[in-house]
């Protein structure tokens, strides 16, 4: 059920949802969920800026990047429609890993009768050939 309905003069409603620091991503998460469940819009969150202040006490950059692929997997789980990550820098271990659950969500999907539209979806450049 569609609680918004359209407005005049925007063609498409995105919805960011807050993080402020690093335990509210879990609220972020959630909120996320339910915005998109019952209001049917695409939701996204942004949660890297927390992550990364958080994990800059360590002073360790592989430490860093594996808390964030960590909530990134979170991330994908709860079905974000897009997630802001900040910096390029961040795309060569960012990409990688949305690949990577992007197939294995895409083969679970499978079994629910969904398949990807397109033949160079991750699911058959990195799972089925």
């Amino acid at each position: 059920m569609k609680f918004i309905k359209k407005l005049d003069g925007v063609p498409n409603i995105l919805v960011l949802a807050t993080v402020l620091d690093l335990p509210s991503i879990s609220l972020a998460l959630e909120s996320m969920y339910h915005v998109k469940l019952k209001l049917g819009l695409p939701v996204g969150i942004a949660p890297f800026g927390v992550v990364s202040v958080w994990s800059k006490r360590k002073k360790n950059e592989e430490f860093k990047r594996l808390c964030i692929n960590s909530v990134l997997g979170m991330v994908k789980a709860k079905g974000a429609d897009f997630i802001i990550y900040g910096s390029i820098r961040k795309a060569p271990y960012i990409f990688p890993t949305c690949a990577l659950l992007d197939a294995i969500i895409a083969y679970l999907a499978r079994f629910y009768g969904v398949k990807p539209k397109k033949k160079n979806h991750p699911l058959f450049r990195l799972m089925i050939k």
